[in-house]
């Protein structure tokens, strides 16, 4: 029964991450665009379309992580290789040494930093987890649900201020 809690959190921190990127690379469009065309040598007209495509596909992987079963089981395999696309890319920009803002969740981000491979580091092992855990019974009731929201809440916060932590305790 563990592994199913385990499971299940994962799959609501997994849901609020990409429900929060959505929300914030839509409302920041411009700054996604801008990031898009700073990491990539892409015609600026062509931002916009990678843009919405990148919302689409976080939007369309979280709509499966809602439904449960076995679309929740599809979603989470492509946020597995979503998440380690960005990762690459991230990886990518650290090493060109280029500071590019993240924009991961909106406008204003900070420079992408290995605050953001750890972070990426914890989603794709959110999502390793998920996949390598227990099928959920289903039934686990509305008390137990709110509980596990409550945990990727606190997982949702911690993973997404990685450097504003690690700033606050230096």
């Amino acid at each position: 029964m563990t592994a199913t809690y385990i499971a299940e959190a994962c799959r609501l921190y997994i849901l609020l991450v990409l429900a929060a990127s959505v929300a914030g690379k839509a409302t920041a469009l411009e700054d996604f665009r801008k990031t898009i065309g700073e990491l990539f040598p892409v015609p600026w007209t062509w931002t916009r379309s990678a843009a919405f495509g990148v919302i689409g596909a976080e939007a369309l992987i979280a709509l499966a992580l809602l439904a449960g079963g076995a679309w929740a089981r599809l979603g989470m395999a492509a946020a597995f290789a979503l998440f380690a696309v960005f990762t690459v890319v991230i990886l990518a920009a650290l090493v060109q040494r280029k500071a590019v803002s993240c924009n991961c969740f909106g406008g204003g981000s900070h420079v992408i930093s290995a605050y953001d491979l750890a972070r990426n580091a914890v989603l794709i092992g959110a999502c390793g987890t998920y996949l390598l855990g227990a099928p959920t019974a289903g039934g686990l009731g509305a008390g137990v649900y709110l509980l596990l929201f409550g945990v990727a809440i606190i997982l949702f916060l911690i993973s997404t201020n990685l450097d504003d932590i690690a700033l606050l305790l230096r």
